[in-house]
């Protein structure tokens, strides 16, 4: 839809709404697809029971929500924030005066290209040994080394557009082979009990901090400048990979 656009003439705002209405429709196959798997019924008969109040979940399971949850918070805070407003980051390199499709084609670039990192983790996972924590903290080591670069040679690196959008690609590369992929798996390893539960407050936290995330990053940017803003993110990756080492 987004590269028929110069062509149709839609206007840009019918142009989103089409593009909500695909995802939207991957999203309903996706969910019809559950509902017929086999082995549903079969799982809710086994469900374990666990402590019925909340509070005495969290007193279980404290030590463990605080790394699937809190580690989910932070990711989602980096991640949401640089994917909503990853135009606003183009847009103060390549400037005011370029194209609004010439933006989305270098956004689009971001969010076709860190596909690949979904398939760089599935391939780790099924080729080696080592665990969805292992994973995860990689990710966002990976994540904070280029956030840090980004913020401490900002003004070199924007005057050579290709290089920033390489790099700042590479963070979302580094984020689909790495907490995109584990943040929403873990919660089903760590937890033995309650582990719908857990698995929806920790999904709660990260929601948490998409919320805190798209919330900040406008005004953040406004304010201070990309430059600032990168080394926040990379103050967020480096306490999840903390977080992901001590608690999970």
């Amino acid at each position: 839809v987004f590269l028929l656009w110069p062509r149709i003439g839609l206007p840009l705002d019918m142009v989103w709404r089409l593009c909500v209405m695909v995802g939207t429709l991957l999203a309903f196959m996706t969910l019809m697809a559950f509902c017929y798997l086999p082995g549903v019924d079969d799982a809710k008969k086994t469900h374990r029971k666990g402590p019925d109040s909340v509070m005495g979940m969290i007193h279980i399971h404290g030590r463990g929500l605080i790394g699937t949850g809190g580690s989910w918070f932070l990711f989602d805070i980096m991640f949401y924030a640089n994917g909503l407003f990853s135009a606003l980051v183009m847009e103060d390199v390549f400037g005011k005066e370029a194209s609004a499709f010439g933006i989305m084609k270098q956004s689009l670039f971001l969010s076709i290209l860190p596909m690949i990192g979904f398939l760089i983790a599935g391939l780790y996972l099924w080729a080696s040994s080592y665990s969805l924590r292992t994973l995860q903290i990689t990710g966002f080591l990976a994540m904070t080394a280029i956030y840090f670069a980004l913020s401490l040679f900002y003004e070199q690196i924007r005057t050579t557009p290709s290089l920033f959008v390489g790099l700042y690609a590479l963070t979302f590369l580094f984020a689909n082979a790495g907490p995109n992929s584990t943040t929403f798996i873990l919660p089903t390893v760590v937890f033995k009990s309650n582990t719908a539960t857990c698995h929806g407050l920790s999904a709660a936290m990260g929601k948490l901090g998409a919320m805190v995330g798209t919330a900040a990053m406008a005004p953040l940017l406004a304010k201070y400048g990309p430059s600032e803003v990168f080394a926040v993110c990379g103050v967020v990756g480096l306490v999840g990979a903390i977080i992901t080492i001590y608690f999970i």
